[in-house]
This record gives C-alpha cells, structure tokens and sequence, in this order.
C-alpha cells in the first residue's frame, strides 16, 4: 500500500526542494545548507539532468545525496535495508527522470529504500501524500501538454485523503497544477490532472511542486 508510519517523528525538521540534480556546485551547496538544519526528512521532487541516464542518477544525484547526507551508502541497483539511519530521503520522478527510460530512477529509489515512485508518508498528524505525476511524460517532443497520474493511484490516493485518519495533508508533486510562467495543454491549468484531483482539494493543506524553476509561494 506504500503507505510509511515509521519514519517521519512527530516533532520533524522536513526539507523539500526540486529539479536539484545537476550536480553543479550550486546544487552542493544547497544540500550542504539543508543538512545543517539536521532534517529529519529529505524529499526531491524530481528531475536529474538531461535524461536520467544511469550515469547522471550516480554522478549528479545519488554520490552527492548519499555523501552530503550521510544516509547509509549501498551498491547500484542494490535496496536498503538500513531504515533507521537518517535523514529519510525520498525522490518523487521528474519527466527529466523519465526521458531516458526511468530505470535508473526505480533503481536509485530502491537505494533510498523507497517503495514506489508515489507513498504517503505518516505520523500521527501529518501525512506527505506523493504523487507520480511523470509517467506520462517522457517524451522530452511533447514538454507543453498536459500531464495526468494513472487512474489507480488517483483511486489510492483518494482513499489517504478520504480516510486520513485526522491527519493534515500536504499533497506532493513534480508537476504544477497551474502556471504565471508557460503553457500546459495550451493553457495555464492542467485541465486533465485538476479533473483528476478537484474534489479532494478542499481537504489539502498545502500543494508543494516542482517542474517551473521559481520558488513562488
């Protein structure tokens, strides 16, 4: 069910940034900035740059996430098994992660001991819902149509919100529902993903994503 209750505390220091990996000095030393701040958890939502290609995962993501972090250093491809070492670090799929095929993104997040490219994250409180929002979009061609999530996870998604137990929701994604800056299906609202995911929106505390390069808030 991907849902994970062990590994958020109830009082957290939770780090959030996106489209981080390009492994250039900059990008190091903003994780160097959020590893000062001891977070309990970590959470990139999305893009290794150009494709995520395997040699991009282990240069620009992965050898400096896991050095920088200090989270437990396992071989490629392999899963771990080491939980209670922090931070927990997660990585939700970008379309850059997916333009190369998206192999080296399922192998690098098993490294992180991540269930799946979407979970809900818990503690008594608070729930990170993530959304894999990529899958349909790696075709690097076609970047101004519109996005959408498979109906099953919709359907599981909704069924965290809707039986969220008390719990607030802070729904991630790599994608933008709406945009000031571009186009999405030819527009500035992502006409599929929003009739997707309208009638849960009342219920959501916060929306964080990525994909657009601008920290707006």
């Amino acid at each position: 069910d991907f849902v994970i209750q062990d590994r958020l505390p109830a009082q957290a220091t939770v780090a959030l940034l996106a489209d981080w990996g390009t492994g250039q000095d900059s990008a190091k030393r903003m994780l160097a900035s959020i590893a000062r701040y001891k977070p309990d958890v970590v959470i990139h939502l999305g893009d290794v740059y150009y494709s995520g290609m395997q040699c991009e995962v282990q240069n620009y993501f992965y050898s400096i996430w896991q050095a920088i972090l200090g989270i437990p250093k396992v071989p490629w491809g392999t899963k771990l098994t080491d939980l209670k070492t922090g931070p927990a670090t997660f990585h939700l799929p970008g379309n850059h992660d997916m333009y190369a095929g998206g192999q080296p993104y399922y192998d690098v997040i098993d490294m992180l001991g991540q269930p799946a490219s979407y979970f809900c994250l818990q503690n008594e409180h608070w729930q990170f819902l993530a959304m894999d929002t990529s899958l349909h979009d790696s075709n690097p061609v076609t970047v101004a149509d519109a996005t959408f999530v498979e109906p099953a996870e919709i359907v599981w998604m909704k069924d965290k919100v809707n039986n969220d137990g008390g719990r607030k929701t802070i729904l991630l994604s790599h994608h933008q529902l709406f945009t000031a800056f571009e186009q999405i299906g030819g527009g500035p609202i992502n006409a599929k993903l929003l009739a997707q995911v309208q009638d849960i929106l009342p219920k959501l505390t916060a929306w964080m994503w990525g994909h657009e390069h601008n920290l707006v808030i």
